[in-house]
């Protein structure tokens, strides 16, 4: 799976940033548990909206999400 997301500074944009990342990880998690998933692309996340939003590992014993 890759993803770009939307790449602009104002408050909008990083709303859409985190809406495109939760969308992208609830498609990984609700893929069927037989797939093998790799994520990757242009995040265009900024370090504020990572620890605004808490963003954190997680993992169990199907898959991991690291971000």
């Amino acid at each position: 799976m890759t993803s770009h997301h939307e790449s602009g500074t104002e408050e909008y944009s990083s709303k859409q940033r985190i809406e495109q990342l939760k969308l992208c990880f609830q498609r990984m998690i609700n893929a069927p548990l037989d797939r093998i998933i790799l994520f990757g692309g242009d995040l265009n996340m900024r370090e504020k909206e990572v620890k605004k939003n808490k963003i954190k590992i997680y993992s169990d014993e199907n898959f991991f999400l690291l971000f």
